[in-house]
């Protein structure tokens, strides 16, 4: 840029340089040449005006003035009399900039690169500018490996001063990585370090992510994965000492030669920590994972560092600063860790700002708060309160910034901003499942009516074998401490004649009463009551074990009673990836009851990241039940089944456990007890970020039903692996299950591959 100010300035006093020229005073000023500049912005850059007189140092003035403006490619003064004219040639002005060819950067990044370089349409046209346009973006498609790249320009003139720009991108091959060498590696081969690069794939990921395809900022993230390798198995001083890129003549392939240091094996000397009298000592130093003796490992650092830093944010100090101080002694290959500790002053929550509720009413979001104003600063209770509001269901994020009050040390000021989502829904959808085959619902719900955080949910679930009609209206604070209270009614038609299952039509009706009562942060207890009327009715492929039953009971009225206690620590409700929800449920009829029985389950599931991007979720469920005063057993229609996407992939749905040995022989009957379990590991799906409505999982699943009587034998457990993919679609879920029985028996019916579409799933 100031090679080509200088360029204008001597440009301008040549022209001015000239035996004819002689001083003398400005009578009249003419400007000639200005096809688009009106003549008034001129006057405006002049720094002289008539009356006032000119020589050969002040026209040099007037031509620099002027060439600053940017508007013209030439400027010449001409002295007629004492008249001063101004020639000037202006600098065309972009009417369109064309950009083809660009088929791997998109727009935005053009548009943005365009803007930087101030070429923009209704403005000044400048070669320079396309120049340095052409220039960046080479070096943007060098970064993302595009070497061959190649970029033209064409420059049309049009009447009125106009040009048109086009700009033609061939942006060529991405050259991929084909072999990567390392040089001064002692203690690791090359195909370990290999291993940990982002470039190292097989066929099939080459070919269809292209990881193996190069670019700056993939290098970038494979020499810090290197650093990260070598340091937290030990070695404190790794350097990387250089990189070199090899490009081949045809610009596709790349070969990577990286020339690292991995300098001494290095162990934790001595660790220790400062007392500042805030927490005990001793549980400071439990917060610090590395230990004498142990290699070095930077990860233990880092985490222990965070893990002392956040115990004293939740004792209130909300700036303390903790950092580890090393001291390497290299005749021992040892490095020791002074953990200084600066407290700082004691932090209170001043005030607590919510923004973004539109149509929530802010009690609603105040009410889930477990960080108080006026209160001392905990960053536990912070967090804590936010992802109680996210399990609202209200808001497609919530975000929290703490501001440091101005002119005070010890207050900070909490700033949630939630973004709300569409809560109130009427929708219709088709799905379908191995149980049910095809069916529709229709759903009317308003999850916050209001805005006050109340629900109302009116639902139709229809297919060849139900017939479902619900309505239920639930006030999640019902009184002022936390206890909800839901209201329910419902209208029930199964038609089983066509499952795998025992047939059977049963129709009722119900109504009741549930409450949710909070008995700790994590813990509740719900109860509810309801009102149930229940017809039975055998079909043409009702067992013999059935049907025995119906004749006995064909229409049943009673009163059942549910009681929950369960305690949920996990981080969200939708695929979490920490904390663990287990339930001990009873539901039994009252006493007086047509039907008189109880149920009993006991159900856990555990969440643990194993890294940011693989979690590892076990599951297992055990339930029991059976009759009590006239009845001898449970009633079959609340028999458990088991089999199926929901509980063992890889056999047919309800398919386990007793079978009937009349006329329908092999008709799977359900039984009185249950035992299910699973383990899955939750990882991205390739070519997709580890998303909140996605996952794909790779899991082993267990489970068996057994009859009243049925010794409880782990050896008629039915096992199976497979591999899952689960997706909250905008139109419902969706899970897709391949599964592999493992220990199946004659018997047994199975199914490999398992889909359900539009209902729920665990």
């Amino acid at each position: 840029m100031k090679m080509k100010f200088i360029f204008i300035v001597l440009l301008g006093l040549s022209n001015l340089i000239s035996p004819a020229w002689a001083a003398f005073q400005i009578v009249d000023i003419r400007v000639r040449g200005l096809v688009r500049i009106p003549t008034e912005t001129v006057f405006d850059y002049l720094p002289v005006g008539v009356g006032d007189e000119v020589d050969v140092k002040q026209s040099s003035e007037i031509v620099k003035e002027l060439f600053k403006t940017g508007f013209f490619r030439d400027i010449d003064l001409q002295q007629d009399g004492r008249v001063l004219i101004i020639n000037v040639l202006e600098h065309p002005f972009i009417r369109k900039i064309q950009i083809s060819g660009n088929r791997n950067l998109d727009d935005e990044i053009m548009n943005d690169l365009l803007k930087a370089s101030e070429l923009i349409e209704g403005r000044i046209f400048s070669e320079y500018s396309l120049k340095l346009f052409i220039e960046e973006l080479k070096e943007i498609y060098i970064d993302r490996g595009n070497y061959g790249a190649d970029i033209s320009s064409a420059i049309t003139p049009l009447e009125n001063n106009l040009v048109n720009i086009d700009i033609e991108i061939n942006e060529g091959p991405v050259a991929r990585v084909q072999e990567i060498r390392f040089v001064g590696n002692i203690s690791f081969d090359s195909d370990a370090l290999r291993r940990e690069s982002v470039f190292d794939g097989n066929i099939f990921t080459n070919w269809v992510s292209g990881k193996n395809k190069y670019s700056g900022k993939k290098l970038d993230q494979d020499l810090e994965n290197l650093s990260y390798f070598y340091r937290e198995r030990g070695f404190f001083e790794f350097e990387i000492q250089s990189k070199d890129v090899e490009i081949s003549q045809d610009y596709k392939d790349v070969l990577l030669t990286i020339t690292l240091s991995e300098g001494a094996l290095y162990k934790f000397g001595a660790i220790s920590v400062d007392d500042v009298g805030v927490l005990p000592i001793s549980e400071i130093r439990d917060l610090i994972t590395a230990s004498q003796g142990s290699v070095f490992s930077r990860t233990a650092i880092i985490n222990s560092r965070i893990a002392i830093q956040n115990a004293l944010s939740n004792a209130g100090y909300a700036f303390a600063m903790v950092n580890p101080l090393p001291t390497i002694i290299r005749e021992d290959n040892r490095v020791s860790f002074s953990f200084a500790i600066d407290l700082g002053p004691k932090t209170y929550v001043r005030r607590i700002d919510i923004s973004g509720n539109s149509s929530t009413q802010e009690i609603v979001i105040r009410r889930e708060m477990r960080q108080m104003e006026g209160a001392v600063y905990s960053r536990e209770k912070i967090q804590r309160s936010q992802e109680r509001i996210k399990r609202l269901g209200f808001f497609n994020d919530v975000l929290v910034e703490v501001e440091p009050v101005v002119e005070s040390t010890d207050e900070v000021d909490l700033n949630f901003y939630v973004e709300e989502k569409k809560t109130g829904s009427l929708t219709f959808g088709i799905g379908y499942s191995e149980d049910e085959r095809g069916f529709i619902q229709a759903e009317v719900s308003r999850n916050n009516l209001f805005g006050s955080g109340r629900q109302l949910e009116i639902a139709l679930d229809r297919s060849k074998i139900k017939e479902v009609y619900e309505l239920e209206y639930t006030n999640p604070y019902y009184t002022d401490n936390g206890i909800s209270r839901g209201i329910f009614a419902k209208s029930k038609k199964l038609d089983g004649s066509t499952r795998a299952s025992a047939g059977y039509i049963a129709n009722s009706t119900g109504l009741g009463v549930r409450y949710r009562i909070p008995t700790s942060e994590y813990n509740a207890f719900d109860v509810s009551g309801e009102y149930e009327n229940i017809e039975l009715v055998s079909v043409d492929n009702t067992p013999a074990e059935y049907t025995s039953f119906i004749n006995k009971h064909a229409r049943n009225k009673g009163v059942i009673f549910k009681t929950t206690f369960s305690r949920d620590t996990r981080d969200q409700i939708l695929f979490p990836k920490s904390g663990y929800v287990a339930s001990v449920s009873a539901e039994t009829s009252a006493p007086g009851s047509d039907l008189e029985y109880y149920k009993l389950l006991i159900r856990s599931q555990m969440h643990y990241s194993l890294t940011p991007n693989i979690v590892l979720g076990l599951n297992a469920g055990l339930g029991y039940g059976g009759g009590y005063g006239k009845m001898s057993g449970l009633p079959f229609y609340r028999n458990f089944f088991a089999g199926g996407a929901s509980s063992v992939r890889g056999y047919r749905s309800r398919s386990l456990g007793p079978r009937s040995e009349t006329q329908f022989a092999g008709v799977s009957l359900g039984g009185s007890r249950r035992f299910l379990g699973n383990a899955n590991i939750y990882i991205p799906l390739p070519g997709l970020r580890n998303g909140d409505s996605t996952r794909l999982s790779i899991f082993i699943d267990s489970g068996q039903v057994y009859a009243d009587g049925e010794p409880l034998s782990i050896s008629a457990l039915r096992f199976s692996a497979g591999v899952a993919f689960s997706w909250f679609t905008a139109i419902g879920p969706l899970a897709l299950s391949y599964g592999v029985p493992l220990n199946e028996e004659e018997s047994d019916r199975t199914k490999r591959f398992q889909i359900s579409f539009g209902t729920m799933f665990p």
